[in-house]
């Protein structure tokens, strides 16, 4: 049996990433950032090799590469994955050496080794902060996640990479009030930064479903406010994830061909743990209570 291919996608934010770099800084600084995330996801790819772990997609992005496993896999846990998530800074540490030394510094002269030596520095200090998705995010919930809860853990950390992004288009912000100068990629990558926290979560919280399942279950259920939803028939199941997690108890109300249906975050966790796949539609129609369209009275489970 050949091993699959890992599939690369280009964001289109990407290449605006690298083009505002060669036109407002320098061609120096743009292959500067190619080479550092080039060792920066080659010491990710032979770490998770190394380790038995396997991936399907690795999407480029403004501010690194996002690497997704195969479909039914997930990114290893504990120490082997904190491993996989420290390989990429390491990358850059060797890499930032090797380009401050003097036998490099002399082969490829002073100015072009600091040029190539500055992303790799940037890309590994951005890359620990304790946010995700960044490694320094993955890095802390594969070694604190039983400890503190996944889902507590995860939108701790995905809210920190939020914050992050908000805290780089407002020094962005800053730099153009008080200097007059737009620095377009603090801002691409701020932007993105904020867009992929909020994809991250939903991920996240896919990947760990059966830890953030077997936390609601433990959740004492006296005294716990319920939050009903209003829910479109073709959103995919797993997109209540987060609004389960944000909840203290969860309701949701979906309208069908069929009429209106509910059903309650016990049932709906359930289903994801055997069928990820199915829309919130087929599930309503197949497991969902009809809602009395005169009392409008549903008891969840």
């Amino acid at each position: 049996m050949t091993a699959r291919r890992m599939r690369v996608r280009i964001r289109a934010t990407f290449l605006l990433y690298l083009a505002t770099l060669a036109l407002l800084a320098s061609p120096e600084a743009c292959l500067g950032a190619v080479c550092a995330l080039a060792v920066h996801e080659a010491g990710h790819l032979l770490a998770a090799r190394a380790l038995g772990a396997r991936f399907a997609q690795m999407e480029l992005t403004p501010f690194g590469g996002v690497i997704s496993g195969a479909p039914g896999a997930q990114f290893p846990g504990g120490p082997r994955g904190a491993l996989i998530a420290l390989a990429g800074p390491l990358g850059n540490a060797l890499a930032l050496a090797a380009l401050l030394s003097m036998p490099v510094r002399g082969m490829l002269g002073d100015p072009l080794a600091r040029q190539l030596a500055l992303p790799n520095a940037v890309m590994l200090a951005f890359n620990l902060l304790p946010a995700l998705p960044l490694d320094g995010g993955q890095i802390v919930f594969c070694l604190f996640r039983f400890a503190l809860g996944a889902s507590r853990l995860i939108a701790l950390l995905c809210a920190l990479g939020a914050c992050l992004g908000a805290g780089m288009i407002a020094l962005c912000g800053a730099g153009l009030w008080r200097y007059g100068l737009l620095n377009v990629s603090l801002l691409l990558v701020g932007a993105y930064l904020i867009a992929s926290a909020a994809r991250c979560r939903e991920a996240m919280l896919l990947q760990n479903l059966y830890s953030v399942v077997r936390e609601r279950r433990e959740r004492p259920s006296a005294a716990r406010r319920l939050t009903l939803y209003a829910v479109p028939e073709d959103a995919p199941l797993y997109s209540l994830l987060p609004l389960i997690e944000h909840s203290d108890a969860a309701g949701f109300v979906v309208a069908t061909q069929a009429g209106e249906r509910a059903f309650g975050e016990a049932a709906a966790l359930g289903a994801l743990l055997h069928e990820s796949a199915l829309s919130v539609g087929e599930f309503a129609k197949s497991a969902g209570q009809k809602l009395d369209s005169a009392t409008k009275v549903c008891v969840f489970p």
